[in-house]
């Protein structure tokens, strides 16, 4: 749902490259999230085909200046699954990707949890998904002195 709530100026673009969105999570508590400057020339392009009105970011096709109703957007993404051949999707596979993908490659949990804006470290070690491949892999980074 969040992400059908963002507004243009919920985004702010930083010199180094990196952008901020500013986002109001569970109890309406803000907090600004970092997006990787790779994903910059994409929002460059979308502000070129979306225009630089005040108002939702992502709006519906039909009404541009309407907020996408997060079940249509549920409706999207399921059925862009199901073309690529994924079987039963849900949106927040994508959020839970994102953290274990991070996890994968060496972020810190207590990063991830800030990120996610979780409260309890516990719940966002259950977005990990990396299993037994990475509890192998962090058998061969102990270093034997030998």
């Amino acid at each position: 749902d969040l992400i059908t709530t963002l507004r243009l100026d919920s985004v702010r673009f930083e010199d180094d490259g990196t952008i901020c969105v500013r986002v109001l999570g569970k109890g309406n508590k803000e907090r600004d999230i970092w997006v990787s400057p790779v994903i910059r020339p994409i929002l460059e392009a979308w502000y070129e085909i979306r225009g630089d009105w005040r108002g939702v970011l992502f709006p519906t096709k039909r009404h541009l200046r309407r907020q996408m109703d997060p079940g249509d957007l549920t409706k999207r993404i399921r059925s862009l699954a199901k073309r690529a051949g994924l079987g039963h999707f849900s949106p927040h596979y994508l959020r839970r990707t994102c953290f274990s993908t991070m996890l994968h490659h060496g972020v810190d949990l207590n990063v991830v949890k800030d990120i996610a804006g979780h409260v309890d470290i516990s719940t966002t070690a259950r977005y990990d998904l990396r299993g037994e491949l990475a509890v192998r892999a962090a058998a061969g980074r102990l270093p034997i002195p030998f």
